[in-house]
């Protein structure tokens, strides 16, 4: 296979990305995205599009208002990326939750897709959505902070873990450590051992 097969089929990947991406920022359902593909290029899938068809599909979403950005070379961990100005704030303070616990943008965006079925944090339409998503962050740092506790601790007494897990009903110990009823349970119960002690 020789450089310019390799890098047409590169260039097509990015096309059909970029008008897949297009097809989810603007709202279209299924029958009017392939609507827009009959209407403008005389197909039925973007897979269909020659070179020229999927240069002017594309041209066509930026006319409806699409506008394709490049995307940033630095590290997902560093910057969010796009920042609708009126979310900033709210921007700032997922990264700031990220930040403290050492996670990527990539698990703020697993959130995205887990609760809203958005690919990324920045695609988000709404200061609600991006409000939601702070209060999962803060669910789980919450939850990191509460075993952080409980591991020093476990330490503190010299308590053995298999006996700090009996604590916890059988049914309830496969995840304990991400339930926060659970750790709120063990942390009472290593209070109380540290009064006793």
């Amino acid at each position: 296979m020789n450089n310019n097969h390799l890098d047409a089929d590169n260039q097509r990947k990015r096309d059909l990305a970029k008008i897949h991406v297009a097809k989810k920022q603007l709202g279209m359902d299924d029958d009017t995205y392939r609507m827009m593909l009959q209407e403008v290029a005389s197909v039925n899938s973007a897979k269909s599009l020659s070179a020229m068809g999927r240069a002017t599909v594309l041209a066509h979403l930026k006319s409806c208002g699409m506008k394709f950005k490049t995307p940033p070379k630095s590290s997902t961990k560093t910057r969010h990326p796009g920042k609708p100005h009126n979310m900033k704030p709210q921007l700032d303070k997922i990264e700031a939750l990220l930040t403290d616990m050492t996670l990527s943008w990539n698990y703020a965006n697993s959130l995205a897709q887990h609760m809203f079925k958005v690919d990324r944090v920045s695609w988000l339409k709404t200061s609600q959505q991006l409000g939601a998503i702070i209060a999962a962050l803060t669910y789980e740092q919450e939850k990191r902070a509460l075993l952080a506790n409980i591991e020093s601790m476990v330490d503190q007494l010299k308590l053995d873990w298999q006996e700090v897990e009996s604590w916890i009903p059988t049914s309830k110990r496969k995840n304990w450590k991400r339930s926060t009823a659970a750790l709120k349970q063990v942390k009472a119960r290593l209070l109380n051992s540290k009064v006793e002690a």
